[in-house]
């Protein structure tokens, strides 16, 4: 009976119904993210394959005519969605429903006051942004590791493709250059797996975090996500138009896909060391924790 008369009060507050939505707009984002991935374009040049995208692969093409050139292997695969303008787009959108849907009516409906009767704001700030982080990066990261294991199952690991007409072992550049890769003395595709998901959860992380800081400003959710959408495209047709005009590496430091997806390529191109990258994003949400803290405090505490 007193379990009965527990789940009824959570109920009555509200607590199962916010856990409910949340998962709800968790899973809706995995398969969005799982959607786009496996629309992705993917059509290397020099290649006699028509052009079809990772889902047409899987379906269409047969495994030995995968073989024909190392842009088909896994690796290649992984790190080439900044081909994909759709996908950058669409990721605040994808990283912003999991927390920021349901804090925004949270916020805006006053249940937040019957959370603080209980706890201090600290408390609610530390746990608010925090869940926010994860749940919006985790939503996306699930997805993506979804998609990787669809690619390993059909689509060639690096070792499969033997020699080529030279006799020499063929070789993924990708493999050989990735900074963990270098680091651990290896050519290991799980390593470099391991090395864009953590790239890539960083950058997940503060995306999540952006669309927090937009909305403790303008106090609506769909600012909160649909600005960033705006700014990233716009950022990304910017940085790649004005590389392709002075072929200036450094531009596509302005590029949020390639900053996403081809991080160390990208950094390496701007003359600036990879692990600048981590240590940046880590700075930017430190501050960004503060400042949100402050002017979410300043609008619900006054």
């Amino acid at each position: 009976m007193q379990k009965l008369i527990k789940i009824y009060s959570d109920l009555k507050h509200g607590y199962v119904r916010d856990i409910l939505i949340s998962i709800g707009f968790f899973v809706f984002s995995v398969f969005i993210t799982l959607f786009m991935l496996l629309f992705t374009n993917c059509n290397p040049s020099g290649t006699s394959l028509p052009n079809r995208t990772i889902i047409q692969h899987i379906i269409y093409s047969e495994k030995e005519e995968l073989l024909c050139s190392a842009n088909y292997s896994v690796p290649a695969i992984s790190v080439g969605l900044y081909n994909n303008e759709w996908l950058i787009v669409f990721l605040p959108f994808i990283v912003g429903l999991p927390f920021i849907m349901n804090f925004a009516d949270e916020i805006n409906s006053g249940f937040y006051k019957m959370k603080l009767s209980r706890k201090s704001f600290k408390s609610y700030w530390n746990k608010s942004y925090l869940m926010n982080g994860l749940l919006g990066a985790g939503s996306f990261l699930i997805g993506y590791l979804i998609f990787i294991l669809i690619v390993s199952i059909k689509f060639p690991h690096i070792n499969e493709y033997g020699f080529n007409e030279y006799g020499e072992k063929t070789i993924l550049p990708l493999l050989t250059q990735a900074p963990l890769n270098k680091l651990f003395n290896t050519e290991s595709e799980f390593i470099l797996v391991f090395q864009n998901c953590l790239t890539l959860l960083m950058f997940l992380i503060l995306t999540a975090q952006i669309c927090m800081f937009l909305f403790t400003l303008t106090m609506n959710r769909y600012k909160s996500i649909g600005l960033p959408m705006v700014c990233f495209y716009l950022m990304d047709q910017i940085a790649k138009s004005l590389f392709d005009k002075q072929y200036n590496p450094k531009y596509l430091l302005l590029s949020p896909s390639n900053i996403a997806f081809v991080t160390p390529g990208t950094m390496s191109g701007a003359g600036i060391d990879y692990y600048w990258y981590f240590i940046a994003i880590i700075v930017i949400l430190v501050l960004l924790y503060l400042v949100c803290g402050k002017i979410l405090k300043g609008r619900i505490m006054c």
